[in-house]
C-alpha cells in the first residue's frame, strides 16, 4: 500500500465523526476496503467529481493519474466544489485549467500543497495569489509541500527516523526501503 493510500484512509477516519457522506474511488483497493474503513465506494472518478462538495486527492502520480484533473475534469466537478490536492502536483494537468475554474466561479476554492513544478515558475494564477488579488481572496491556499507540518508531526518524524536507525543497528534490516 502506498503512503497516499494510508493518507486517504486517515482522511476518511478523521471525517467520519463529523457525519460526512464520504465517497471514495480507488481501483487499486480490494473489494470490502470501503466497508472496513467506512466510506462509500464509487466505480468511476466522474461519480466523485459530480457528487462531491469537497474533492481531496490522495494518489500517487502514475501514467494513469497524471493530469487526471485537466480542464474537462475540473468542469465535471460539482459547481461550487472545493478541490484539495496534497498528493502530487502532476495530478492537475496545469495551472491554466485551475485558474479558469476559479475565475469562472465553477470551482469555489482550492487548497494545493504541491505543484507540478517546484519551485514554481511564473504563472498568472500564482501571481494573483501572491498579489492577493480580490477575485481570489480566500479561495486559494498554496503551501510548499509542507501542509503536514505541525509540532506533533516534527516529533513523529524524528521518532520514526530514530526507530529506523535502531532497527537497522539491532536487526540489520532497513524498513521503508525504496528500491528502483
Amino acid at each position: 500500500m502506498t503512503q497516499e493510500k494510508y493518507i486517504g484512509t486517515a482522511v476518511v477516519n478523521r471525517l467520519k465523526p463529523f457525519g460526512f457522506r464520504i465517497l471514495g474511488y480507488d481501483p487499486g483497493q480490494p473489494p470490502g476496503h470501503e466497508k472496513a474503513v467506512g466510506y462509500e465506494r464509487v466505480d468511476r472518478l466522474d461519480d466523485i467529481l459530480a457528487q462531491s462538495d469537497i474533492v481531496t486527492l490522495h494518489c500517487p502520480a502514475t501514467p494513469e493519474s497524471r493530469g487526471m484533473l485537466d480542464a474537462d475534469g475540473l468542469a465535471r466537478l460539482k459547481p461550487g466544489a472545493i478541490l484539495v490536492n496534497t498528493a502530487r502536483g502532476e495530478l492537475l494537468e496545469d495551472l491554466d485549467a485551475l485558474e479558469a475554474a476559479l475565475r469562472s466561479g465553477h470551482l469555489a476554492a482550492a487548497a494545493i500543497d504541491t505543484l507540478t513544478q517546484e519551485p514554481p515558475g511564473h504563472h498568472p494564477l500564482l501571481s494573483a495569489w501572491r498579489d492577493r488579488e480580490d477575485w481570489l481572496a480566500g479561495r486559494l491556499v498554496i503551501t510548499p509541500h509542507n501542509a503536514f507540518y505541525s509540532d506533533h508531526a516534527a516529533v513523529e518524524m524524528r521518532t520514526n527516523a530514530a526507530r529506523t536507525v535502531k532497527i537497522l543497528l539491532d536487526e540489520g534490516r532497513l524498513r521503508n526501503r525504496v528500491t528502483a
